[in-house]
């Protein structure tokens, strides 16, 4: 059952790279390099915030899920800064559409854990630990939305 989401996100991809009804659904024809570049710098950041400012306690295991989530978000940030740097055509948007496939699955598993996280060990924890997951669940949803919505956002405020 966990893995429905990144075959998911991954049969996403296939398919916009086969349908151009789906691309031009999820990413317009050419996305904007300030989009990108923009998408690019706010994951390279939250990256740097979940995986060196979040973490209270570097020895404590109990960050480990704080400092997955930043890794996963640097990765994320990637096909963005390749999409900025490359010229415009199918291959940019094959780039964002693998962004937003990468953001989508960083947060269909980044959410619920950060979550369950806090539902769970909150209370019964130090309380640093429950603020800064908090922080982290506060931050990831919104950025994470807006990352992926950004690149039909931009195609709306162009028409």
């Amino acid at each position: 059952m966990p893995y429905v989401i990144p075959l998911a996100a991954i049969l996403l991809v296939f398919l916009g790279a086969k349908s151009e009804r789906l691309r031009n659904w999820i990413v317009p024809r050419e996305p904007s390099r300030p989009a990108t570049a923009a998408s690019a710098a706010l994951l390279a950041g939250l990256g740097y915030l979940f995986s060196d400012t979040l973490i209270a306690n570097r020895g404590d295991n109990a960050y480990l899920l704080l400092w997955m989530t930043g890794a996963a978000l640097y990765l994320c940030s990637m096909p963005f800064v390749i999409a900025t740097l490359l010229p415009q055509g199918n291959v940019r948007r094959l780039a964002v559409l693998a962004g937003v496939a990468l953001v989508a699955m960083t947060l269909s598993w980044g959410g619920p854990f950060l979550l369950l996280t806090i539902v769970f060990y909150g209370g019964d924890y130090e309380r640093v630990f429950f603020v800064n997951h908090l922080i982290a669940l506060a931050i990831l949803t919104p950025a994470a939305l807006f990352v992926m919505l950004s690149p039909r956002l931009a195609r709306l405020s162009t028409h």
